[in-house]
């Protein structure tokens, strides 16, 4: 049970981190258009 809640949450963290960088290089390609 905790294994799935632990891989869950690194999963999660993971995604919000990717999420983060693509974010900005959408923002910063946007600013250089």
């Amino acid at each position: 049970m905790l294994k799935c809640i632990g891989a869950q949450i690194v999963g999660f963290f993971r995604f919000l981190k990717i999420w983060q960088v693509l974010s900005v290089d959408l923002i910063s390609t946007g600013r250089s258009l």
